[in-house]
């Protein structure tokens, strides 16, 4: 770009206004090269250091975002999901519980104690919360149904306990 602007600036008898038009004239190539590359290197680097992204799109959308929800799908900071409060809910609907003699260390037993069979990775937060808890041996579920990528549920102590979605 710069040679061409020279060979110009001497063929016409060295008129400033070449470079310039050679300029703006190849600028715009340079200036479509260089967010793709720049994306491509971003996407690149944070591979390096275990990030995951799916597309350059993603990285545009990312910067318009005000508000960031995660699933429990294991890939939250560390790559692996943790508990950090309990909330109870009324039953029925998604509305915080108003019932105040709740106890979310026994909820957290009983979700716990079903989920030590299942696979996912939220089961394993939970179990985690559980010793952090100190709450004990935790009882085995009889009756346990694991559902991929909706549930479990099992009977605890005579009750039946259902942890998944909430339309499981």
């Amino acid at each position: 770009m710069l040679a061409v602007s020279g060979i110009g600036w001497f063929v016409t008898s060295y008129n400033p206004q070449t470079i310039l038009s050679v300029l703006v004239v190849v600028t715009p190539c340079s200036l479509i090269f260089a967010t793709p590359v720049a994306i491509m290197s971003g996407i690149n680097r944070a591979a390096k250091v275990g990030i995951i992204i799916k597309s350059g799109q993603s990285i545009e959308q990312i910067g318009k975002a005000q508000v960031v929800v995660f699933d429990k799908t294991g890939t939250i900071t560390f790559g692996t999901p943790a508990v950090e409060e309990i909330i109870p809910f009324d039953k029925g609907s998604l509305s915080k519980s108003t019932n105040n003699h709740i106890n979310t260390d026994d909820i957290l037993r009983k979700a716990a104690s079903v989920e030590q069979l299942s696979s996912h990775p939220s089961a394993q937060a939970l179990l985690q919360k559980a010793e952090e808890r100190k709450l004990g041996r935790l009882p085995i579920p009889t009756n346990f149904h694991e559902m991929s990528g909706i549930g479990v549920e099992g009977d605890i102590d005579g009750e039946h306990i259902v942890v998944g979605s909430y339309s499981f």
